[in-house]
């Protein structure tokens, strides 16, 4: 799948990360693919317009992320349904589901352009939170679903289901629902093809 359409979104605290916006962005022109820039990522970059993570997940065939796996983390939970493939260029201090650190954006970028990634498929969680007869609107979630007492200084009673069906009640300060994609079991792989992310 060579892309016709990057969405390019960036952690807006990391230092020089406009440099890298532009940078990116400019290197894709040089394949001839568009680039659509999330709004605060492109306040950041100097970029007169921006468009919401709405309409990234809506037209961009593949999302391209620079920040570190909490940025990934949390574009994916903003995106919920609309989620599209993410290439992660890494600009924080972890990187697990990163595919490139910054200084390898320009090979990151002709990768991507030249078709030369590899997809992993990852379970995403959906999460909901019913208290009596009112429930939270569905939580797209692709680490972990953490759900804690708040300021409560007493245990709560958690009754749990899975795909709907109940698997236990138990009494607890929280839970903490964890996917396979948890930073703990993610890898990165560079080849001579390009980058994998597994």
């Amino acid at each position: 799948m060579s892309p016709k359409t990057i969405g390019l979104i960036a952690h807006p605290g990391k230092p020089d990360i406009a440099d890298l916006i532009n940078a990116i962005a400019q290197e894709f022109g040089r394949f001839s693919i568009s680039v659509l820039i999330e709004k605060e990522t492109a306040a950041i970059a100097g970029k007169k317009s921006g468009h919401s993570m709405a309409e990234l997940g809506a037209a961009a065939d593949l999302l391209v992320v620079a920040g570190g796996d909490g940025t990934i983390l949390r574009v994916v939970g903003q995106l919920g349904e609309t989620i599209k493939p993410i290439f992660g260029i890494n600009v924080g201090s972890l990187g697990f589901l990163t595919c490139a650190s910054s200084s390898t954006y320009r090979e990151a970028v002709e990768c991507i352009a030249k078709d030369r990634i590899n997809f992993s498929q990852r379970a995403l969680l959906e999460a909901r939170v019913k208290l009596g007869e009112k429930q939270t609107s569905k939580m797209i979630a692709l680490n972990d679903a953490v759900l804690s007492r708040g300021e409560l200084s007493r245990l709560v009673l958690l009754c749990t289901r899975v795909n709907g069906e109940s698997l236990t009640e138990f009494n607890a300060d929280g839970l903490i629902v964890a996917s396979m994609s948890s930073t703990s079991n993610a890898t990165v792989v560079p080849s001579r093809e390009g980058f994998q992310a597994g």
